[in-house]
């Protein structure tokens, strides 16, 4: 009870806090509510249905060093949430760093990740520093995931690293981390759900599902330095084929039906693609939200983006203060385009809250 309260606290706090943002942007800029670390593009998984596949393992250049870290974390506000993912986030050799100073900050900060890199000791790491939400990617049960991730004992690891967790939680009267599932549903795995959620409830307190989307402009380490990309026009390119949407669909609503009796929190995104399957004829239209005057995304090299990954510079060249991200030159220049021109917001589809 307490885990689904303190989510429905943060959704509702985060929902009003956005739009007084938007609202007040033109006199006062509020100091961000999230932020987002993209902190590494490396990855030990090989799953075939990740669109930023071709961009994981290349060469990250400039990395912030775990010293500008430092300075990055002592400059956020302790009302923030920062949200830590990648690439796989525990292969980057700053991570650990960054949780521990979090927790001295008493920042609520969440991590996603295969669960497949992590030792006891490291594991009672996350439980000392106090770490808000650890969150394991997981496709299906065991056969099924450890062939879409690539590993032959992905899936034995995460539930290895969830008893561990739990053994020194009870051992220390820790409550953190809170664990979750992450679970993309694919063309093939909706048959996994059922054993899946029943699995979910013995092991985690929440489960977030999402469709399977494409949309380079959302995290896919691809950014534009122009209002006029094409690729602002572009938006999700992913669609199921015709023949398995019935068995999409199908999940969908078992998910929800599910959700219904269960004590775990479980949501699926995106809601407005969710509707789309169950009703073609439904108006989806996207609309513009408030989330990029409240909340931005920081990558592995020190630039900043709105969710939609436009160039607004260098956290280096905003002496590394996240209270200046919101106010810079660039960030407005692209909040008064985003409030102008994107009537559609074709590059929010297939964003969480849409």
């Amino acid at each position: 009870m307490f885990k689904r309260k303190m989510r429905y606290i943060y959704w509702i706090v985060s929902l009003i806090y956005s739009r007084m943002a938007r609202l007040c942007y033109s006199f006062v800029s509020l100091p961000p509510l999230r932020i987002n670390i993209m902190l590494t593009k490396k990855c030990n998984s090989r799953c075939h249905f990740c669109y930023v596949k071709n961009r994981l393992n290349t060469t990250e250049s400039n990395s912030l060093s775990e010293e500008e870290w430092i300075k990055i974390i002592d400059r956020i506000p302790k009302s923030a949430v920062v949200v830590i993912s990648g690439g796989e986030p525990f292969l980057s050799p700053v991570i650990y760093r960054l949780i521990e100073e979090l927790d001295r900050r008493k920042i609520m900060a969440s991590v996603t990740t295969n669960g497949t890199v992590f030792s006891e000791k490291q594991l009672e790491f996350l439980v000392d520093n106090k770490l808000t939400y650890l969150m394991f990617s997981v496709d299906g049960m065991r056969d099924y995931h450890n062939n879409a991730r690539g590993h032959k004992d992905a899936f034995q690891k995460i539930m290895n690293s969830i008893e561990v967790i739990e053994k020194i939680k009870k051992e220390k009267n820790s409550r953190f981390p809170i664990l979750a599932f992450k679970v993309c549903i694919l063309e093939d795995n909706y048959d996994e759900i059922p054993e899946l959620l029943k699995l979910a409830e013995q092991k985690v307190s929440h489960v977030g599902f999402s469709l399977l989307v494409s949309n380079i402009l959302q995290n896919g380490f691809v950014l534009i330095d122009s209002l006029v990309d094409p690729l602002l026009m572009e938006g999700n390119t992913h669609s199921y084929p015709d023949e398995c949407l019935e068995n999409i669909k199908s999940a969908i609503e078992y998910i929800m039906n599910f959700s219904k009796t269960s004590e775990m929190e479980i949501g699926i995104t995106p809601k407005s693609y969710c509707k789309r399957i169950l009703d073609p004829r439904s108006n989806t239209r996207i609309n513009k939200c408030a989330l990029p005057w409240s909340e931005f995304s920081l990558y592995y090299d020190g630039t900043v983006t709105p969710c939609i990954t436009y160039n607004c510079g260098n956290i280096r060249n905003m002496d590394y203060d996240v209270n200046k991200v919101l106010k810079s030159p660039r960030y407005r220049k692209f909040l008064t385009y985003y409030e102008k021109n994107m009537s559609d917001a074709r590059p929010c589809e297939a964003c969480c809250q849409t």
